[in-house]
């Protein structure tokens, strides 16, 4: 039976004179089955989707939730949690659940991938694919759903990729369309940035589905005293309420209570005005809606002025006399508190409407009556209060609000993540469920209720944030390299990418540091490089949340989440060369070559595969550049064999990621039966370039160079002491940026001709020592 609420009426009349304001397209800090006021500490019976504090967890302490650190909700002080049940998607054939995903955020279809200038927008449902010509790589989102406003194109992508989209920037207010007109609801708001990925791509579905929430909402306060013009008040501390009943299948017209729950199916063309098929109603459409799904709750605004809350979450609020939505309050709850509603999206129109049974609550719910939401307060009361009383030009938009435009804080909304634990079952967002989580078998209310087996497994609470491996820490947001990759050592990408996934890789390869970037890329070295620092940016910066875990930051567009291990692992022993051989350093190449004698590269280059290829030629020195490629010869030619800074050699060997194998036009050059003589007996040969893991804080040997000039060197006779510059071998020690670590250095002030330097490494404590024999390289990272 269609129903419509004639008296939603009053709701919509005049509303864009009120004072109210709305926060929109809300994404949820996480879907999970808990219920602090239903289900106090303990697993909830249904799925719900929650936005705002990110200390929300499985009881309400109002005390810890305004401790969070962040919210969802752009004004950033506002930290309550709003939730309602997760709506589902059953496939008419498998009986499989899937959840919905949100209205907003994705592109439909671009149409004509190859024009220029405006295209219009509407709502999202999947990424498109470009088939053709060039697509749009940046836009900007002006009116967003008003008809007729577009996006401005500001560059363009090659075909054959898939749109994927990101927030950058925050400098255009946002239009939405609601119940209550079009207008801009706040200030500030996100862009949006698209970037490609092949379609070929592993990382493709991950980071669709990472931009995409599970659902979003509008969450409005409004103003409403009724005929008597009573003082309107903020929430008191520790207000906990509900609307709705997850219980009720049926529908009574006259109980203001059940009023206060409605749907609306989007239309965003005006193409079913006075449709009554497609009028605001209590229950699920029998039709499909392909623009997309409001699920609605209006709270009651009435307060008993004494508790907080009541066995039954509901007696201690009521609804205004008049009307659910409006009107005065009853003697038994005189204190008439601002009113909160909110608009749940999702969008039903990308997936198959069967009739009855196609869209199901979380609750076992099909018929849509047994829709709710609760409501935990966690606002600075002073400041709602503030903005209750002052902001009498505020219509919808919260920048019209001057206490809240004040606070806007989209990027760390954007960052914000669960700081708490999440209930460890699978809520269908990999993959399709067999049934929904919990015991909520299908009930339409005909019949008796299903029942379902008790026989399973209670589910645990997890933390929401996978914990990192033994003595690894988050240092912060950082820049990547301004000349090139921060983290050079070895990298990885996966669908599945966390910072735990990253941290377990780089300690695997033998790096203390590792970085997670754009999602689901890892990055791995012992030491920041390429103008690199570990000064750390905004937490709020780095917005990419982990493709394997939505409730982690992975880095940014070129920005990392920087992770240390304060206590890495003794390095390996000392590389050994082939007996005769030696390091010289690292020296210059270029475009003539240096080396001309013979050269080859393969993908699993090390320092003995090289020298060995050039002795099998017989060529005195062997030289590894850029990690693959080696060269061979007698003496350098072509201005080439400079010596330069070991800096200039950083990467990895392709064949053994513990060594570095020159740089771009940088040789790790190797000298067969050659003594290198220094010119003072307080200098050493240059230290070698392997790598090794040694701290959690970045450790160098630099080599001075004012005096560098072109090294020939030949097979008939060592090198003079007159053809090499006075060599020195400073150790540097930046401190670690892990707060727990502390760090000694002991370095021998002078080391003799005959002696190459080591550095061990013992907990945080680094010490040079001396004793090694010349033919060995060193065990840290030349940079």
């Amino acid at each position: 039976m269609r129903t419509t609420l004639s008296t939603l009426v009053t709701l919509v009349l005049a509303v864009n004179a009120e004072q109210h304001w709305a926060f929109g397209n809300v994404r949820p800090i996480v879907t999970t089955r808990l219920d602090p006021v239903i289900n106090p500490n303990a697993i909830g019976s249904h799925v719900h989707s929650v936005v705002g504090a990110s200390r929300f967890k499985d009881v309400y302490d109002p005390a810890d939730l305004v401790q969070s650190n962040c919210t969802t909700i752009p004004v950033q002080p506002d930290k309550s949690n709003y939730w309602a049940p997760q709506l589902y998607h059953q496939d008419q054939n498998t009986g499989l659940f899937t959840p919905i995903r949100s209205s907003y955020g994705r592109p439909d279809t671009l149409s004509d991938t190859t024009q220029r200038g405006i295209f219009p927008i509407r709502r999202f449902s999947k990424p498109p694919i470009v088939t053709s010509g060039w697509v749009p790589l940046h836009t900007v989102f002006g009116d967003l759903l008003r008809r007729g406003s577009g996006v401005r194109i500001l560059g363009h992508w090659p075909r054959g990729s898939r749109v994927l989209p990101e927030q950058i920037s925050r400098n255009a207010s946002v239009m939405w369309a609601t119940k209550f007109g079009r207008f801009p609801i706040a200030s500030n708001a996100a862009d949006l940035m698209f970037r490609a990925v092949f379609l070929s791509s592993k990382r493709t579905r991950s980071q669709a589905n990472n931009a995409i929430a599970a659902t979003s909402f509008n969450i409005y306060y409004l103003l409403r005293p009724g005929p008597k013009n009573e003082s309107i008040k903020a929430f008191p501390p520790g207000l906990r309420m509900i609307a709705g009943n997850t219980n009720r299948r049926s529908y009574n017209a006259s109980d203001f209570a059940q009023q206060a729950i409605s749907f609306v199916c989007l239309d965003d063309s005006d193409d079913h005005v006075n449709d009554p098929d497609w009028a605001e109603r209590p229950n699920f459409f029998d039709h499909n809606c392909p623009n997309g799904m409001r699920a609605q709750v209006f709270f009651p605004s009435c307060w008993d002025g004494v508790n907080l809350d009541s066995p039954d979450h509901t007696s201690h609020m009521a609804y205004p006399i008049q009307n659910y939505n409006s009107g005065d309050c009853p003697e038994s709850h005189p204190v008439h508190l601002v009113s909160l509603f909110y608009e749940m999206d999702v969008s039903v129109g990308q997936l198959d409407f069967w009739g009855n049974g196609t869209w199901v609550l979380a609750n076992g719910d099909t018929t849509g009556y047994g829709h709710h939401g609760d409501f935990t307060n966690g606002w600075d009361i002073d400041l709602l209060q503030n903005a209750i009383d002052n902001c009498p030009n505020a219509t919808g938009n919260v920048g019209d609000c001057p206490p809240l435009a004040a606070l806007l804080d989209q990027a760390s909304a954007d960052a914000c993540v669960l700081e708490t634990e999440i209930v460890d079952e699978d809520t269908g967002f990999d993959a399709p469920l067999s049934s929904l989580p919990g015991c909520n078998p299908l009930w339409n209310g005909t019949g008796t209720r299903p029942e379902c087996s008790t026989s399973g497994s209670v589910p645990q609470l997890v933390s929401a944030q996978i914990p990192l491996p033994t003595n690894w820490s988050e240092v912060g947001c950082i820049v990547e390299g301004t000349n090139g990759r921060a983290l050079v050592g070895a990298s990885t990408t996966s669908p599945n990418m966390t910072r735990a996934s990253c941290a377990s890789f780089c300690q695997s390869q033998g790096f203390a540091l590792a970085g997670v970037e754009f999602s689901d890329e890892c990055y791995c070295d012992n030491k920041l490089r390429n103008g690199a620092s570990n000064a750390t940016v905004t937490w709020n910066e780095c917005t990419n949340h982990c493709a394997g875990n939505s409730n982690e930051i992975c880095g940014g567009p070129m920005l990392l989440t920087l992770l240390v291990n304060s206590n890495p692992p003794p390095p390996p022993p000392d590389t050994i060369l082939p007996p005769g051989w030696s390091f010289v350093g690292c020296v210059s190449d270029n475009p003539a070559r240096a080396l001309t004698g013979f050269n080859t590269a393969n993908n699993q280059m090390t320092h003995d595969s090289c020298i060995a290829t050039c002795s099998s030629q017989n060529f005195s020195i062997a030289g590894i550049e850029f990690g693959s490629e080696c060269y061979c010869g007698d003496s350098f030619a072509n201005g080439g064999g400079d010596l330069l800074d070991s800096s200039s050699c950083s990467v990895v060997c392709s064949g053994d990621a513990l060594s570095t194998c020159g740089g771009s036009w940088a040789l790790s050059a190797f000298q067969s039966n050659v003594t290198v003589i220094l010119p003072s007996s307080a200098t050493s040969s240059p230290a070698a370039p392997s790598t090794s893991a040694s701290s959690a804080f970045s450790t160098s040997l630099s080599t001075s160079t004012s005096q560098v000039s072109s090294v020939p060197i030949s097979s008939s006779s060592p090198v003079s002491s007159a053809s090499l510059p006075a060599t020195s071998v400073p150790v540097s020690v930046v401190p670690s940026v892990a707060s727990s670590a502390t760090s000694s250095v002991t370095a021998s002030s002078s080391i003799s001709a005959s002696q190459s330097t080591a550095i061990s490494v013992s907990g945080s404590t680094l010490s040079a020592s001396s004793s090694v024999p010349s033919n060995t390289t060193d065990s840290l990272p030349v940079a």
